[in-house]
């Protein structure tokens, strides 16, 4: 239960209850200057008591008069007290107010950071000169891009789109630890012009590719499952 739950329904007690002691000492007020009967104090009471200025004096006059009250006190009744909780009040809705505006700027924040993260990662998946890549080429860790992706296809409402996010976050198996940059033996060897020494080329560099190739399949795997356990 949060703190606003908690104080606000005590506060409108507490306001309650001021605001009939204020009733009785106005209806006090009345019949200490009239000498009418209390019924009829109280009818005149209900109707004079919410005329601002009027009601207020009346109510004062009573507490101090009718209750022995010294006018200290009774002027913090019905002065005092009223502009305490028009105060808090005022408080707590600047407090709101700025709480709000803190949250649509963190929002706002938020959102701009996920769209520079996920451009970012965009430009280097087509500037990438290799078919798989070091980790330490990616713009930001992968746990970071991976946060701003599923952000990213949380609020995209395109299904075309989140599809395009969708093969870029798996994608992320692309890039490797430790493999360092690109382009790798395997790619130059299909570079070579002469079949014989790319043939050779290919064969001697078929080790690493294959141990770096299983280790994207594996990864890519792990990826899709973590989309599809968010619903993604």
């Amino acid at each position: 239960m949060s703190a606003k739950q908690v104080f606000l329904p005590l506060a409108w007690i507490v306001y309650a209850c001021v605001g009939v002691v204020q009733i009785l000492a106005t209806v006090s007020g009345i019949q200490h200057a009239t000498g009418l009967w209390w019924l009829v104090c109280w009818v005149i009471g209900i109707f004079l008591g919410g005329i601002p200025g009027l009601g207020t004096a009346l109510g004062i006059y009573g507490a101090h008069m009718g209750w022995n009250w010294s006018l200290s006190a009774a002027f913090i009744l019905f002065l005092g007290i009223p502009g305490f909780f028009f105060l808090m009040g005022g408080t707590v809705i600047l407090l709101v107010a700025f709480a709000a505006k803190r949250r649509s700027r963190r929002t706002n924040t938020t959102l701009a950071g996920v769209q520079r993260i996920v451009n970012d990662y965009g430009a280097v998946q087509m500037s990438r000169k290799s078919t798989f890549a070091d980790a330490s080429e990616l713009p930001y860790p992968k746990p970071v891009i991976k946060r701003a992706m599923i952000a990213a296809m949380s609020i995209t409402q395109d299904a075309k789109t989140r599809e395009l996010l969708k093969d870029s976050y798996v994608s992320l198996a692309d890039w490797q630890e430790g493999i360092g940059p690109g382009p790798h033996p395997f790619e130059t060897a299909i570079a070579i012009k002469d079949v014989r020494a790319s043939a050779e080329a290919v064969c001697a560099a078929s080790p690493s590719y294959m141990e770096i190739n299983a280790k994207v399949i594996a990864e890519m795997e792990d990826l899709m499952a973590e989309l599809k356990v968010l619903g993604l």
